[in-house]
């Protein structure tokens, strides 16, 4: 994937926002495209419902306080699931990775992964990893 028209994924989260949101549970809405070959192969969005999963994940917030017992299903970890259920692993490395975080009144916001979702990119492996700023510009996870 030479360059990533980021646009047309903020194209689509925005037209998936008003259908699966929900803020009175949730203050923003994530979304996390997966990548291949210049065709979205997944996408996943933040959830309410919690995932056996999460228990294995390293959910700490940014003072270190353990959050997996009220974490809810996070765009990666939607994303990945729905991934692993049509992909060997070994496909998986060739994935590249786009994380969005739309407010509710629809501007992009800044969408680094967390620290469990950033130890579940690295065990599926990934090729690249992208998530938004403030601004709407772009930025590279650079944690290998």
């Amino acid at each position: 994937m030479k360059k990533i028209k980021f646009q047309k994924f903020v194209d689509i989260a925005k037209a998936l926002q008003p259908i699966h949101h929900d803020y009175s549970l949730n203050r923003t809405f994530h979304v996390t495209f997966a990548v291949s070959k210049k065709k979205t192969i997944s996408i996943g969005i933040n959830n309410i419902k919690t995932h056996p999963n999460i228990k294995k994940l390293n959910y700490k917030s940014n003072k270190g306080e353990d959050l997996r017992n009220i974490a809810r299903t996070h765009s990666e970890l939607n994303c990945v699931l729905k991934l692993q259920n049509k992909f060997s692993s070994y496909f998986l490395g060739d994935i590249v990775f786009v994380n969005i975080r739309l407010d509710r009144m629809g501007n992009v916001r800044y969408s680094k992964p967390c620290n469990g979702c950033t130890h579940l990119m690295e065990q599926v492996g990934y090729k690249k990893l992208y998530y938004s700023g403030d601004c709407g510009n772009f930025f590279e996870l650079n944690t290998r």
